[in-house]
């Protein structure tokens, strides 16, 4: 590890204010930039929390057991040194407070897209302890650990790009995992579920029906119990001829897909859940709900 590595030191703090949090970065041999405030000249609020000597940046998954095959990623010193770069010579950073809800296309108030999460970067100290965890979704949106954006600039974007395609990272490899004992650990945020039928080139009366409350809390908790009480899931994914599709949302971010094929079979993302009782589930939801 280089010399000039080992004394910079990024000095990021999270300054909460009405609209943002500004990250700003100090190292060695740089003039530290003033925190925008009401009042430069006062000492630091007890609100900032900063992030002092960064030594290592590591990927992993967003959950701990949610693939078969897990995430576990360190960066190299010229990949986190080039992040240390990009946000020092500019004002890279920034991070929304509120988050007052999101659209139903999964937009947040911020103007923000709002997608399934990808991976996530854990910002680990000389001393061995994390420092922060930067959650990154699918259209490179990061956010923290309590679900407030992290603005970043298009040099922040591109760092991203650049590191997963170092470390072979792409939707396919990181989405088609066979998934693990925790696959299913957002069932209990989704607050919207949407049953409807897939396209059928003989067929313009598509159905959809969207559950109201009451009956999206009792989905989850059926889906909960048979989930959790020992079905198996494929680890192969196939291309299922998906007729139906039963989708969990929270706050417009896709959760997951429960796809039921010609065949009365379910599956999430191509992976075959087994067992009769979700299958018995899926077709007593289409007896109910399939001809709204």
């Amino acid at each position: 590890m280089s010399n000039r590595f080992k004394k910079a030191a990024l000095q990021a703090a999270v300054l909460l204010s009405a609209g943002m949090i500004l990250l700003p970065l100090s190292a060695c041999g740089h003039e530290e930039k003033p925190a925008e405030s009401s009042d430069a000249s006062s000492s630091v609020p007890s609100g900032m929390l900063p992030f002092q000597n960064i030594s290592s940046i590591r990927i992993t998954d967003t959950k701990e057991g949610r693939y078969q095959d897990p995430i576990d990623i360190f960066l190299t010193e010229e990949e986190i040194e080039k992040i240390y770069s990009i946000i020092e010579n500019e004002d890279a950073l920034s991070m929304e407070t509120s988050l007052t809800g999101t659209s139903s296309a999964g937009a947040s108030s911020a103007g923000q897209p709002r997608m399934g999460d990808y991976y996530s970067l854990h910002l680990i100290g000389s001393n061995g302890q994390e420092e922060a965890v930067w959650i990154v979704d699918l259209s490179r949106v990061v956010t923290d650990e309590e679900g407030n954006i992290l603005q970043t600039d298009p040099a922040v974007k591109q760092w991203l790009k650049d590191i997963e395609a170092a470390h072979g990272l792409s939707f396919s490899s990181v989405l088609d995992r066979a998934p693990g004992p925790d696959y299913f650990y957002e069932l209990q945020s989704a607050d919207t579920i949407i049953l409807e039928e897939m396209p059928d080139k003989d067929r313009t009366d598509l159905l959809q029906y969207s559950f109201t409350e009451e009956e999206t809390s009792e989905l989850i908790k059926k889906l909960d119990g048979m989930l959790a009480s020992g079905e198996v899931i494929d680890d192969i994914q196939s291309r299922p001829d998906v007729r139906w599709k039963l989708s969990l949302y929270d706050d417009g971010r896709l959760l997951y897909d429960f796809e039921r094929d010609s065949q009365e079979s379910v599956y999430v993302n191509g992976f075959k859940i087994n067992g009769k009782e979700i299958e018995t589930f899926y077709a007593e939801l289409l007896d109910t709900y399939g001809t709204k």
